[in-house]
């Protein structure tokens, strides 16, 4: 699961390519580790590649593996953008927007 905000309820606005980027990366980081065990070592490994690959993309994320281990029914940790890296480029998200940069994205959650 991916959260888009800090804990104090503020939102995150993302350009279109970073959300487009963000989900492709989830994807990807769940597909390497859903099936391994919930070892500190393979969550500690999730942790460190969550963050250093989500900040390649300019996000910088929490990921939270302690609390989901905690509760009766384990469930995935959760990942948590937080912040960015650099300030909200509107002139860029028009071009992302123009361009149509996260169609497949948008078309997913419509359909």
């Amino acid at each position: 699961m991916t959260d888009i905000g800090p804990e104090d309820g503020r939102q995150i606005e993302l350009h279109d390519s970073e959300l487009k980027d963000a989900t492709e990366l989830l994807i990807d980081l769940q597909r390497k580790y859903a099936h391994k065990q919930g070892t500190f070592e393979n969550l500690r490994s999730l942790q460190q590649e969550a963050e250093e690959r989500f900040a390649g993309i300019g996000l910088e994320v929490i990921v939270d593996w302690i609390s989901s281990g905690l509760s009766i029914t384990p469930h995935p940790p959760i990942i948590q953008i937080i912040g960015r890296t650099t300030d909200f480029d509107i002139d860029r998200q028009k071009f992302d927007v123009q361009k149509g940069v996260a169609e497949d994205h948008w078309k997913r959650k419509r359909g």
